[in-house]
């Protein structure tokens, strides 16, 4: 079985807390937050403009696209939501043995995951 650990918290990377960055990059939009999902076994943050997609973390709920460098928001950092329920998710989807098979998207309930992983 595997364990929790394996959905590792992703590190604040320090160029983002930079002073120079931090004055070159607009604070948050008003915008609605954009939802994490499970891809892999791994929690991203999903860019709707372009499709670019990156780590996501438990403590920085913020995101910057690397790739559109949010353009279309005034270039300033998307807010980003969590489920209440993602220690749940996790648990249930660290049940699955290879993290290829390890995916959630929102709306999906941890009920469905259990039923998921009762058919596989």
């Amino acid at each position: 079985m595997l364990h929790k650990s394996q959905f590792a918290e992703v590190p604040i990377h320090s160029h983002w807390n930079r002073p120079d960055v931090r004055r070159s990059v607009p604070a948050h939009t008003v915008d609605a937050p954009l939802l994490v999902r499970v891809n892999d076994g791994r929690w991203i943050v999903q860019c709707e403009v372009c499709n670019g997609a990156q780590l996501a973390s438990r403590n920085d709920h913020r995101f910057f696209c690397v790739d559109c460098c949010n353009v279309s928001h005034g270039g300033g950092w998307r807010p980003v939501a969590w489920p209440a329920e993602h220690e749940a998710i996790e648990a249930t989807l660290s049940a699955r043995p290879l993290p290829n098979t390890r995916h959630w998207l929102p709306g999906e309930s941890v009920a469905d995951l259990e039923r998921e992983n009762v058919v596989r």
